[in-house]
């Protein structure tokens, strides 16, 4: 049995319309699961909406503003041994419950900590040219080699990763690692990322296996403001600060040597994942769009220097103006 839990601080627009229509549909029987909507601050459209157009498993609460708040709250809520996290722009197909609930009930010796599967990309208007490619990893795009349908152990050292828009997990291991990190991840509109799965799923390595199943499947809906390079430089440079971040509380004795050197080691490793971009320019619609995509990552890296560099000075993070 499966409790879902959804982080929400939109009203009840047509895209998650969508996402909660796609949960109703499901081929899971409905006294088996329940849905859990998290807004903070809960907005009296949604609430309207769930209780009179959805099915009286689905629910909603508030939370402290800030996604991982409204995970770690959804989830202290959910009477269910299994949790399930998806956002408010997925669109699921109908077996991602079943498929997941066939995974854990095969885990008799209760071995998987977590899994998670593709997140592939539905653009709501036409996809830009240029977005291809890596650049497509800035919207959360999921989709590592399957080797038929059946998990297998993701794999770190590849640099393979899961998202929280689709993953799932005993509750009991989010209670051994201590739940979501609530200092870190989206807080409102902001579009600063976070490595809050990262992190979620490094502690959960300690706890079973951390499996990729190719057949849970889900759509991650793009809107047009989204697929722009304004868009993508703004996310980038979240996802410096995230770097940051994660940083810190990986290394929480760092000295200063030892910061520098691993941005630098940082940045270095930087250009092998999107070498493969720079050396296809043909792929993208102009030069200007590499030029633009290449900026979004010196603005990323640039925003972790800072970062580093005023957390172990002791003094403000963040003062300084990102596009300097």
């Amino acid at each position: 049995m499966i409790s879902v839990v959804i982080p929400s601080h939109e009203s009840v627009d047509e895209i998650f319309q969508q996402t909660l229509s796609s949960l109703v549909d499901q081929d899971y029987p409905e006294d088996k699961h329940e849905v859990i909507v998290v807004q903070n601050p809960l907005s009296v459209s949604v609430k309207d909406y769930i209780d009179n157009e959805c099915p009286k498993n689905f629910t909603t609460i508030e939370s402290k503003l800030g996604s991982n708040n409204a995970r770690n709250a959804g989830i202290k809520e959910a009477k269910f041994p299994i949790l399930a996290l998806t956002d408010d722009d997925t669109l699921l197909y109908p077996h991602w419950l079943s498929t997941i609930s066939k995974i854990f009930e095969e885990d008799r010796d209760d071995q998987i900590s977590c899994v998670g599967g593709p997140l592939d990309l539905l653009f709501v208007q036409e996809q830009p040219e240029w977005l291809v490619g890596e650049l497509l990893s800035s919207l959360s795009y999921v989709n590592h080699e399957a080797r038929g349908d059946s998990p297998r152990d993701l794999n770190f050292s590849l640099g393979e990763w899961l998202v929280t828009a689709n993953l799932a997990f005993p509750k009991s291991v989010w209670e051994k690692v201590g739940g979501f990190n609530g200092d870190i991840g989206l807080h409102g509109l902001q579009k600063d990322t976070s490595n809050d799965e990262l992190l979620f799923l490094k502690e959960c390595t300690s706890h079973g296996r951390v499996l990729y199943a190719p057949n849970m499947t889900m759509l991650h809906q793009i809107p047009s403001n989204r697929a722009t390079f304004k868009y993508l430089e703004e996310r980038e440079y979240g996802q410096g600060r995230a770097d940051a971040e994660t940083y810190f509380t990986e290394h929480p004795q760092s000295s200063v040597e030892d910061a520098y050197h691993d941005v630098a080691q940082g940045i270095f490793n930087m250009a092998y994942p999107y070498e493969p971009t720079f050396q296809v320019r043909e792929t993208l619609s102009n030069e200007e769009a590499t030029r633009k995509y290449i900026r979004a990552l010196l603005r990323a890296r640039l925003a972790k220097m800072v970062g580093l560099v005023n957390k172990i000075e002791g003094r403000e993070v963040w003062t300084q103006n990102k596009d300097a």
